[in-house]
């Protein structure tokens, strides 16, 4: 190594270290503030006017998944107002898509949702959602029951409600059902429930017809949301492979 000092005006001092840095071999050493004055000059003090935004390169960079890393063959530097700009555009588009992107998972992840609870509700085979959701004085809960608990809805007996049971499979504790009562006194009853553990099922609104057509249906929506979602993966990547070297 060999140590070197820079002279010159203060105005080409951005462009004469970047030339010697871009070189490969120039590396600055950290400068100390000299007690008192040198010959009238005095280590520069003011804060770096492009920290912010580097910190704000380095953070498009790391959401977008770019392994930042030091690039010999970069191309012509942007001015700072034209990289304010770029980023600007180019969050952009990654906000668009990465908002599409959460919107399809979402809705993958609800239709994945209502098929695993729909199968537990498969014994209402010949009574469709549109027929008990349309009931006008009654109100209508679907989910799932502890076997212990099961057994304690004879001493509510003089209670208002009747509850179906739909499903319980071999290994589970668990009773999937149904419960009806009437508008008056659906909050009695669901705080009755809610002390006996009752577990809702929320039924989305768009299942229609009975559960082994609603699962027929969804099953055609959820492929529909998968592609979009690979769509939406593909557009991204190759949002980011085109702008990898320039934002490197």
């Amino acid at each position: 190594m060999t140590l070197v000092n820079i002279s010159g005006s203060r105005e080409a001092l951005d462009d004469v270290v970047l030339t010697c840095y871009e070189g490969g071999s120039f590396h600055p050493e950290i400068i100390s503030a000299p007690q008192g004055k040198v010959s009238g000059f005095s280590a520069l003090s003011e804060e770096n006017p492009y920290t912010a935004l580097l910190h704000r390169l380095e953070t498009v960079c790391i959401n977008a998944g770019i392994e930042l890393k030091y690039d010999s063959k970069a191309g012509d530097a942007l001015k700072a107002g034209e990289v304010e700009g770029y980023l600007d555009g180019f969050e952009g588009q990654l906000q668009e898509i990465g908002g599409r992107k959460k919107q399809l998972a979402d809705s993958v992840k609800e239709y994945e949702n209502a098929m695993t609870q729909l199968k537990h509700i498969e014994g209402m085979e010949d009574v469709s959602f549109e027929d008990i959701f349309s009931c006008k004085y009654l109100k209508v809960r679907f989910g799932r029951l502890p076997a212990d608990s099961y057994s304690k809805l004879e001493y509510y007996s003089n209670k208002v409600f009747v509850f179906v049971p739909l499903d319980m499979r071999e290994g589970e504790d668990y009773y999937w059902g149904i419960y009806f009562t009437t508008e008056e006194f659906a909050a009695e009853v669901d705080y009755l429930f809610s002390l006996l553990f009752f577990e809702r099922l929320r039924i989305p609104d768009y299942v229609q017809g009975t559960p082994e057509h609603a699962m027929e249906l969804l099953e055609q929506a959820l492929d529909k949301e998968k592609a979009a979602l690979a769509e939406s993966n593909r557009e991204l990547r190759k949002l980011i492979e085109g702008e990898q070297d320039k934002l490197l």
